[in-house]
């Protein structure tokens, strides 16, 4: 994720999902991101909650690609990044 604000952004209760009708198939522990600064989460079927470790979302994204949900605590759609496919030259 990548933080354009001008503040720093408390992220505690946000969902990230590849599947919309699950939209807090993972959910963000206490962390805050601040401006101009990238959060790492991993999508590895490694689940890892905690603030002060790399996050990790417990489920994979298939090699496929798959459509990335960010759902604020209230459960409304804050963005969605649809996969990017390579196509042979």
């Amino acid at each position: 994720l990548y933080h354009y604000g001008t503040e720093s952004y408390d992220l505690t209760g946000f969902g990230l999902t590849d599947n919309p009708s699950n939209p807090f198939k993972w959910t963000f522990p206490s962390v805050s991101i601040a401006p101009g600064q990238y959060l790492l989460v991993w999508a590895s079927d490694k689940t890892q909650s905690l603030p002060n470790l790399p996050l990790h979302t417990g489920y994979g994204i298939s090699s496929n690609g798959e459509t990335i949900v960010l759902t604020n605590p209230q459960g409304i759609k804050v963005s969605e990044l649809a996969p990017w496919v390579s196509k042979p030259d």
